[in-house]
């Protein structure tokens, strides 16, 4: 009799002698067949190694099932019959002699009573269904597969049958209680950014700093070891990443007006007071350090992490960490202060393929605001890890968006961004190199670094400062034209000797660009003497360092004032 599990029946099967007469008591006939499913069972158990009753296992070895057969019945059929028990086995079948039934199905000895009684009946076996594990593809079949095996299994099958232990526990589990249904498709291999970013997107969210947040001492440790190892990753002192070079434009300089200009000085002047930004980032850690043309000092640093929102910000010169809130970064570049701005849910969404920068390509993301309208271009650059996603948040948190928008994935890195303000003007930040794979110190990732004092003052208080020498603002005109000075105003501050007197009297910290060029930034209230200016005619206009606000253009003559009101 050939079967689903007929496997070793041709060297190994049983021939049993029983007896067939009268059919069984109709009582039990009856209750047998309330209790029976329709139809074969596509998954059979192995053979019993001397035994009655064991626990059903299914085949594993090979990872596959043979096809399902079902025969035609020759006789009328019970639908209520409970799976793999004979209608006459449990007590009449020793009684015919000479009669050889192999029983192929279950690969079991004869059911008798107790089996029926004790473990037999399922009350909702009508409602079973059992689905094959795995069956065999297109190329063979699975079942001549396992005949060409047959030897080699039935040694592994008769050590079983020696080594085996009988566990009378193990009669009570059914044998549906592991049944897996065969996959219908087979999913696409994903990328593996795609696997980056699933495995980025199932750990926990991460937590936003507050300003009294006290972080232990950042280690950065070797992620990598032998499978297996229980030995705790060691120490490294160096990890890869990459290291970006970008400036800060606001806009569009007014372009000097007055005869006796010193282009290249003005030229020379512009360039250095760029706002400049250099970025070094692992794959989970980030540091932003100003170089110039910031209103805070050079050498200010920003430190983020992937599991946190917001920055740390180490002051040039002084062992002290402070927290950047999400939403305080716009006020800590404009306006040297921790204020918290409020955020914004952001639309962000795809915007096809930009243009390529270091050889590159990128693609384009818009992202929406109350505060600005924003597009990214994106680069995918190998092995970065989720670097490039912290540089998209300090993109972010200028203009007011939540920290969690996805305007970056894994192995992404912004290479140039537009923030339109709502309120006019422009902020444009653009990448000038890209350094990869880098090796950077681990030191200078920590986020927060060893030995660093934890504090909430405020940042050290500066009225007004300078961002040029004034020995090079005073460069800007070649020679002086004596010009009659305009008359003073009422309330107007009082004119200097020599030179530019720069006065603000907002409530906002403000810069001041001189031909086109910004030269210094004066706080709310605040005033700065350029007593190295040469007699002459300069045009002067304030600005916001994020360019959300202006004034118009002020022709001043020097000696004289400009004041913002």
């Amino acid at each position: 009799m050939a079967t689903e599990d007929g496997l070793l029946e041709r060297h190994l099967q049983k021939m049993l002698e029983i007896a067939l007469v009268a059919p069984a008591d109709s009582e039990y006939a009856e209750q047998i067949a309330k209790n029976a499913p329709d139809g074969d069972l596509a998954d059979v158990d192995p053979p019993p190694c001397k035994r009655t009753a064991r626990r059903k296992r299914r085949a594993r070895f090979l990872g596959s099932m043979p096809e399902s057969v079902v025969h035609g019945s020759p006789t009328l059929v019970g639908q209520h019959l409970v799976r793999e028990v004979d209608l006459l086995e449990p007590f009449v079948g020793r009684r015919v002699p000479r009669m050889q039934v192999g029983v192929a199905l279950a690969h079991e000895l004869f059911e008798r009573a107790l089996d029926l009684l004790g473990r037999g009946i399922s009350s909702h076996s009508e409602d079973l269904v059992v689905v094959p594990l795995l069956h065999a593809g297109p190329g063979g079949s699975s079942t001549r597969a396992i005949h060409r095996l047959a030897p080699l299994l039935a040694i592994l099958w008769v050590g079983a049958c020696k080594t085996g232990t009988y566990d009378p526990t193990d009669t009570a589990t059914s044998p549906q209680a592991q049944a897996e249904p065969t996959p219908l498709a087979v999913s696409p291999v994903p990328s593996a950014s795609t696997l980056a970013l699933a495995a980025a997107d199932a750990g926990p969210a991460p937590e936003s700093l507050r300003f009294d947040s006290h972080l232990p001492s950042d280690t950065v440790r070797d992620p990598t070891r032998e499978p297996g190892a229980r030995e705790s990753p060691r120490e490294v002192k160096e990890v890869e990443g990459f290291a970006l070079q970008a400036v800060f434009r606001s806009g569009e300089a007014p372009p000097p007006r007055a005869g006796e200009v010193n282009l290249p000085a003005i030229e020379a002047g512009r360039r250095k007071t760029e706002p400049r930004l250099t970025v070094e980032a692992g794959a989970s850690r980030a540091r932003f350090v100003l170089n110039g043309g910031f209103v805070l000092p050079p050498g200010t640093e920003l430190r983020s992490r992937s599991d946190r929102y917001g920055h740390l910000l180490l002051w040039p010169g002084d062992d002290t960490v402070r927290v950047v809130q999400p939403g305080a970064l716009r006020a800590l570049l404009g306006e040297r202060r921790l204020d918290i701005a409020p955020l914004s849910p952001a639309d962000a969404r795809s915007n096809g393929d930009g243009p390529h920068r270091f050889n590159l390509r990128t693609r384009r993301v818009e992202i929406s605001t109350r505060a600005a309208k924003a597009t990214l271009e994106v680069a995918a650059v190998h092995d970065v890890g989720e670097g490039g996603i912290l540089v998209c948040r300090f993109l972010l948190d200028l203009m007011s968006a939540t920290p969690s928008t996805r305007a970056c994935g894994v192995d992404e890195v912004p290479l140039h961004a537009e923030l339109r303000w709502t309120t006019g003007g422009v902020l444009v930040f653009d990448a000038s190199s890209l350094v990869q794979p880098e090796d950077i110190s681990v030191q200078d990732l920590a986020v927060p670094p060893p030995a660093y004092a934890w504090v909430t003052a405020p940042l050290p208080f500066d009225a007004a400062e300078t961002l040029l020498p004034k020995a090079e603002i005073a460069a800007f005109h070649s020679a002086p034209v004596d010009l009659p000075s305009r008359p003073q105003r009422d309330g107007q501050a009082p004119l200097p000797d020599t030179g530019l007197a720069l006065v603000n009297s907002s409530d906002e910290l403000r810069i001041a660009w001189l031909e086109g060029v910004p030269i210094a930034w004066v706080g709310p209230g605040a005033r700065l003497d350029i007593a190295t200016l040469l007699h002459g005619r300069y045009s002067v206009q304030w600005r916001t360092f994020l360019g959300d606000a202006w004034e118009p253009v002020d022709l001043v003559v020097a000696p004289g004032t400009s004041t913002l009101r």
